[in-house]
């Protein structure tokens, strides 16, 4: 929620200021992510071990998003006074660790769907394109 700013930023609606670019290291927008990895298809010429490591990568980032959705409203009842359970600063750390390694895990599966739909030119000892 509260960290510095690698590119440029735009307040969300609360006010906060997120990257919106898309170059390595910054955040990929979760729909943008949801197109890339349907634009991986391959059928039966994906192996089924990089298939599993597409899934996993996936479920990763969606749990990672789940997770932060879920402390950031924790976070809301706590700091309206409604609910005194749980200590407001951890979870803002919590939830600041979750961000932070959600832009790793979204940066790795885009990079992963970015190899998977490359296309491979075959070369020969010439280093020249057939």
């Amino acid at each position: 929620m509260w960290r510095r700013s690698r590119g440029p930023s735009h307040p969300d609606r609360r006010g906060h200021h997120r990257t919106s670019t898309h170059q390595e290291g910054l955040p990929v927008n979760p729909h943008l992510l949801e197109e890339r990895v349907a634009s991986v298809s391959g059928g039966a010429d994906l192996a089924e071990t990089t298939r599993a490591r597409l899934t996993a990568h996936k479920a990763t980032a969606d749990a990672c998003r789940r997770r932060t959705l879920e402390r950031r409203a924790e976070l809301e009842r706590v700091l309206a006074g409604t609910d005194g359970a749980q200590d407001a600063l951890d979870l803002m750390l919590e939830l600041d660790a979750l961000e932070r390694v959600q832009d790793r895990i979204d940066q790795r599966l885009s990079e992963l769907c970015e190899s998977l739909t490359d296309t491979r030119t075959p070369r020969y000892g010439d280093a020249q394109p057939v």
